[in-house]
């Protein structure tokens, strides 16, 4: 099951709303479900998607990139060679796709 949502805010009305009716694909257990980006939580710097089936999940920016890529068609190689940097417990990693 895809993380729930625990809290939304409004857009802060920045360039960080433009993200707002996109729509996004994600991979969950070998499925791919579709969704709508509806909310941006600026205090938090995550997008609240909610999926067709219903279910609902927040996603950072890194993740919210990667599913608006997959929704509009891009196979896995265009990631080879990207740099990353990923916020994981409140230190930032980078790396190498």
């Amino acid at each position: 099951s895809k993380r729930k949502a625990t809290e939304k805010t409004s857009p802060s009305g920045d360039s960080s709303s433009a993200y707002i009716g996109r729509r996004v694909s994600s991979e969950f257990d070998g499925q791919f479900f579709q969704g709508t980006v509806d909310v941006y939580n600026s205090r938090r710097h995550l997008w609240h998607v909610t999926y067709d089936d219903g279910d609902e999940e927040e996603l950072d920016h890194g993740e919210i990139l990667l599913a608006m890529e997959l929704f509009g068609g891009s196979s896995d190689a265009s990631y080879i060679g990207r740099r990353v940097s990923r916020n994981f417990e409140g230190k930032m990693y980078h790396g190498t796709v």
